[in-house]
């Protein structure tokens, strides 16, 4: 009975997931608004304010992987090595009756190499590396 009862449950849980859809990386076409997607404001020429919505069945893990993905890419992007996450910010918010989280980083780009004693640094290339290839894109 046991092993019945536990590929029930195997096959229930690999139904479920094949039935969600995995969230895709891309811009947030209107921040704000009950959409999903990373949106980003400059703060000045080496700081920015990097927000990552997931959709309704978004994992909290995944919309943080999400958020340091983009500053990696923001920091790369605008010729920087690394970035320190000065503050950050989990929360959520209602639409149509639905949970969305939000996280939202607020980081400062550098050049060089990344500090190991600061628990809130990031190698952007070494993210983009390692991470870009299980960030799931638009096709």
């Amino acid at each position: 009975m046991k092993v019945h009862v536990r590929s029930f449950a195997f096959l229930v849980a690999l139904a479920v997931a094949g039935c969600a859809s995995p969230q895709l990386y891309h811009p947030d076409p209107e921040p704000g608004v009950g959409h999903y997607g990373y949106s980003e404001l400059p703060i000045d020429s080496t700081r920015y304010e990097v927000t990552f919505t997931g959709d309704f069945n978004t994992p909290t893990e995944t919309v943080d992987q999400y958020a340091l993905f983009r500053c990696a890419e923001i920091t790369v992007a605008h010729g920087y090595d690394y970035f320190i996450v000065e503050h950050t910010r989990h929360w959520s918010m209602v639409h149509y009756h639905r949970t969305q989280l939000v996280t939202t980083y607020k980081m400062r780009m550098y050049h060089g190499e990344r500090p190991d004693r600061n628990p809130n640094s990031y190698d952007a290339h070494e993210m983009i590396s390692v991470v870009g290839p299980t960030i799931k894109r638009d096709s």
